[in-house]
C-alpha cells in the first residue's frame, strides 16, 4: 500500500514529472496521428479502388479487340463473375464555351452496365435528393444574407480611427464577408439554372441513361449526344472554406465540343473530327485524379468517333468490292466478382477462359498483349508506396519517441538522488529492494499511463476533426498543408484502428517503465546507513 500512496505523493508535489508526462503525451499523439493519416489514405486508396475501377479489368491497345460482345458472355457464365462491361478508354480535348480547351479522359460505356460493376450510381452528384439539399442550404443561408450585409457595415465602420495593423485585420474580415455574399449570390443563381434545366425530372435518371431533359425553347443540347462530367473537370465548381461546392458556372446542358484522335485496327491514325455533346449530369468520387480528368459519354458514340465500329472490308486491290465485315471492337472489359470470390481469384479464372476462348478466335491478341489485372495491381506503385511511407514515418517516429525514455530516466535519476534519505528510511523500516525498485515502476507506470490516455484522447480529436481543423488553418492563418489539387482525395483520410492504438498505448506504457528501470536499480541498490547520512 505505501508504494501506491508514496508514488501519488510524489507525483502530486513535484513538477518535474508532468514533463515526462507531456512528452510521453505528444510521443503517443504523434504516432497516432501519423499512422492513422496514413493507415487512412491506404484504406482510402484500398476501397476506392475496387468501388471506382470494378475488380478485374482485362484491355489491349488503343487499337482495341474484337468479339468483346461474346467475350462478356463468356466471362459473365462464370461461377466467379457478377457482371461484366465494354469499355473503350481514350483521351480528348475539350472545348468549352470562351473556346477553353482542357485535356480529359473519355469513357464510353453503358451507364446502366458501369453501374453493375463500380459505384458510377452512387457517384452521381446531381439527383433529385441533392438539388432539394443544394437549394434548402441556399435558402438557408439567403436568410442570413442580411446578416452579412450589416456585418460588412459594421467592419467597415470600424475602420475609421483604426490603426493600420487593426485596419488590416479588419479588411481581412470585410473580404472574407464579401466572399460569403458572393458565393451566395452566385450559387443560388446557378442553383436556379440547374433546376429549371432538369424541369422537374429525375437528374440521376439522366445520368443513368445518357438522356437529356425534355426540351426547352430554343435549347440545343437535347439534339446532340449526352456526356456526364467530373465534377472537377468544369473549372468554375469550386469549394469554399467549407468544403462545399459553390456552382459558379453550371455546364448541364451546355454544348461542348469534344475531339479525340481515331486510330486503325492496323495502328493508322485517322484525322479526328470533332463531335458536339451536352453535359447531362456531374459525377464525384472523391478521387480528384479522376474527377478532374473523366467524362462518360454512350459507348456507341465514342466507338463511331474511333471508327471502332463495325465496318465493311473491301478488297484490297478493287475498293468498290466488298469482301466482308469487320467486327467492331472495344478498348476493355471491367468485371466484379461475386462476393466471397477475391480479384486475384476472379483475374485467374478470366485468363484461363480468356485462353480457351482465344483458341476458338485466334485473331484476338493473345493474353501477353491482353493484359489481364486486379485494381490492385492497377494501384500497385502507389499502394506500396503509401504503405512504405508509413512504416518508414512510423520508424522515424518511434526513434523520435526514444526521447521519452532518456527524459523519463534522466528525472526518475534526479528523483532517486533528491529521495535518498527517504529511500534510506524506508530500507530501515524494513522495505525490500524489490519494493523500493517497485515504487518508481509503478510511478513511471503512472506517468507513462497517464501521458497516453492524454495522446490517445488528443490524436483522436485531430483525426477526427482535421479536415474543420485544417480549414480553421487556411482561413485564419493561410496555410493549405492539403492541397486537393495535388493529392488524390479532396479531403484528408484518416483511420483510427483500435489495434494501432492499442499497441502504441501498450508500447508507450512499458517505454515509460523501462526508462525508470536504472534509477529503480539505483535505489535498490541504496544503502540505509549510508543513506541516512546522505545530505
Amino acid at each position: 500500500m505505501y508504494k501506491v500512496l508514496l508514488t501519488f505523493r510524489y507525483l502530486r508535489r513535484k513538477i518535474i514529472p508532468y514533463l515526462a508526462i507531456i512528452a510521453v503525451t505528444l510521443c503517443v499523439a504523434m504516432l497516432v496521428i501519423v499512422i492513422s493519416i496514413m493507415g487512412g489514405f491506404h484504406s482510402l486508396l484500398m476501397g476506392a479502388g475496387t468501388q471506382l475501377m470494378g475488380d478485374v479489368k482485362m484491355e489491349t491497345g488503343p487499337e482495341g479487340f474484337v468479339y468483346y460482345e461474346q467475350l462478356i458472355d463468356a466471362i459473365e457464365a462464370m461461377p466467379e463473375a457478377k457482371a461484366a462491361v465494354a469499355t473503350i478508354e481514350t483521351f480528348g480535348m475539350l472545348q468549352t464555351r470562351g473556346n477553353r480547351n482542357i485535356v480529359v479522359q473519355v469513357v464510353g460505356v453503358d451507364p446502366q452496365k458501369l453501374a453493375r460493376v463500380t459505384s458510377y450510381g452512387e457517384s452521381i452528384y446531381w439527383t433529385r435528393e441533392s438539388l432539394e439539399k443544394h437549394l434548402a442550404e441556399s435558402d438557408a443561408a439567403m436568410d442570413g444574407f442580411d446578416q452579412l450585409v450589416e456585418q460588412e457595415r459594421a467592419l467597415y465602420e470600424k475602420l475609421d480611427g483604426a490603426s493600420d495593423s487593426a485596419r488590416a485585420r479588419i479588411g481581412k474580415k470585410i473580404e472574407d464577408v464579401q466572399d460569403r455574399m458572393r458565393d451566395i449570390r452566385i450559387g443560388r443563381m446557378n442553383l436556379e439554372i440547374i433546376k429549371r434545366y432538369y424541369n422537374g425530372t429525375d437528374p440521376a435518371s439522366h445520368a443513368m441513361n445518357f438522356t437529356a431533359p425534355p426540351k426547352h425553347e430554343g435549347d440545343r443540347s437535347a439534339d446532340v449526344p449526352p456526356m456526364v462530367v467530373g465534377l472537377e473537370v468544369n473549372p468554375y465548381n469550386r469549394r469554399n472554406d467549407e468544403g462545399k461546392y459553390v456552382i459558379w458556372d453550371p455546364w448541364m446542358g451546355e454544348p461542348m465540343s469534344l475531339t479525340v484522335l481515331p486510330i486503325t485496327e492496323r495502328g493508322a491514325v485517322v484525322d479526328p473530327k470533332p463531335r458536339v455533346f451536352a453535359a447531362v449530369n456531374e459525377f464525384h468520387t472523391g478521387w480528384y485524379e479522376m474527377d478532374s480528368k473523366r467524362v462518360y459519354v454512350p459507348f456507341d458514340v465514342l466507338q463511331e468517333m474511333l471508327l471502332m465500329g463495325e465496318a465493311e472490308l473491301v478488297d484490297p486491290n478493287d475498293p468498290t468490292v466488298v469482301i466482308g465485315t469487320a467486327p467492331a471492337r472495344a478498348y476493355g472489359i471491367i468485371v466484379r466478382a461475386v462476393d466471397g470470390v477475391s480479384a486475384e481469384e476472379l483475374r485467374d479464372a478470366i485468363a484461363k477462359r480468356y485462353a480457351a476462348f482465344h483458341a476458338a478466335h485466334p485473331d484476338l491478341p493473345p493474353e501477353p498483349f491482353m493484359s489481364i489485372y486486379t485494381w490492385r495491381q492497377k494501384l500497385r506503385n502507389l499502394l506500396d508506396t503509401v504503405e512504405n511511407e508509413k512504416n518508414l514515418m512510423t520508424f522515424l517516429f518511434s526513434i523520435v519517441s526514444v526521447v521519452s525514455i532518456l527524459l523519463i530516466l534522466a528525472i526518475f535519476y534526479m528523483i532517486v538522488l533528491e529521495k535518498t534519505r527517504d529511500i534510506g528510511i524506508l530500507r530501515a523500516l524494513g522495505a525490500s529492494r524489490m519494493g523500493v525498485a517497485s515504487i518508481f515502476l509503478v510511478y513511471a507506470g503512472v506517468i507513462g499511463a497517464i501521458g497516453t490516455a492524454l495522446g490517445t484522447v488528443i490524436a483522436y480529436f485531430i483525426v477526427t476533426y482535421i479536415n474543420e481543423l485544417h480549414a480553421w488553418l487556411g482561413r485564419a492563418f493561410g496555410i493549405v498543408i492539403w492541397d486537393r489539387r495535388v493529392y488524390f482525395f479532396e479531403n484528408i483520410p484518416s483511420r483510427l484502428d483500435p489495434t494501432e492504438v492499442g499497441v502504441i498505448a501498450v508500447a508507450a506504457v512499458v517505454a515509460a517503465v523501462c526508462g525508470a528501470i536504472l534509477p529503480a536499480m539505483m535505489a535498490a541498490r541504496v544503502d540505509p546507513v549510508e543513506s541516512l547520512r546522505y545530505e
